[in-house]
């Protein structure tokens, strides 16, 4: 009996979803990070480094940037692969960098599905045994969108903060043209801020003329909570709520729930 429990042991971690043991993998792209998440590979031992700013738990190694990863400090590792958001300094430094094969996922002025299909198809040359769990990553996938499709025209209008918000004091920048909104503008889900800009610096002006009134909403990366800070203001806490990638179109397809619920804080 204890002879089959380890054999069936030794073919579970030998058949299970992997990355290709050949490489050792650096994730400094957000989007990259999250399906790696979803494909519970965040400790699997190939992964060697993530970025710090990606918030998962991880047994990788934790690292603050692109530019830390030096040819001296790459040397040590055996074929090393570095997966990456658009930078231009990093497309200039990681091609001088000798073995190094490096990944970058277009994030600027980029279709946020687009950017999510990117990140997979980076990562997807490197998978192994790892069919099962594509579909099930295709299929959500699939399902996701659909339910943003038929979402209805959220109402009030939603100005969305990058940042927190207090009784007193507003975050400088609206995200009103850019990922997740941009998707939303363009199935015609919502209006926003009006403005042609990615961000845009927010205006007593134009806040006090749209006809109406609107819903205030401060983005903030965390555990999924609401927190009222007064009529038609909240705090709007998401995991990765301002990376571009997976757990966005997951934010998109939950929303009508969470104003929901925002409608019924009192």
């Amino acid at each position: 009996m204890k002879v089959f429990s380890f054999l069936f042991f030794f073919c579970t971690l030998s058949y299970s979803c992997h990355l290709d043991e050949e490489y050792e993998f650096f994730s400094l792209s957000g989007p990259v990070t999250q399906i790696l998440q979803e494909l519970n590979l965040l400790n699997n031992k190939p992964l060697k480094g993530v970025s710090s700013f990606h918030f998962v738990e991880t047994s990788a190694q934790k690292i603050d940037g692109g530019i830390f990863l030096s040819s001296r400090f790459l040397k040590e590792f055996n074929k090393p692969v570095v997966f990456y958001d658009e930078s231009e300094q990093l497309a200039k430094l990681f091609p001088k960098i000798p073995q190094l094969k490096s990944h970058q996922v277009l994030t600027r002025k980029s279709d946020l599905y687009d950017i999510n299909l990117q990140a997979i198809n980076q990562v997807l040359p490197y998978l192994k045994n790892c069919g099962s769990e594509l579909v099930k990553l295709n299929s959500s996938l699939g399902d996701l969108k659909e339910k943003i499709t038929q979402q209805k025209k959220m109402t009030p209008r939603l100005i969305f903060y990058l940042g927190k918000l207090t009784n007193t004091k507003k975050p400088q920048l609206v995200m009103s043209n850019d990922l997740f909104v941009k998707k939303w503008r363009e199935l015609k889900k919502i209006e926003t801020y009006p403005s042609t800009l990615e961000y845009a610096t927010w205006s007593v002006k134009v806040l006090k003329d749209l006809e109406n009134g609107y819903i205030e909403i401060g983005l903030n990366h965390g555990e999924e909570r609401i927190e009222k800070v007064e009529m038609n203001k909240f705090n709007l806490f998401y995991p990765h709520i301002l990376t571009p990638g997976l757990s966005q179109i997951k934010f998109m397809a939950n929303f009508s729930r969470l104003l929901k619920k925002m409608k019924e804080v009192h």
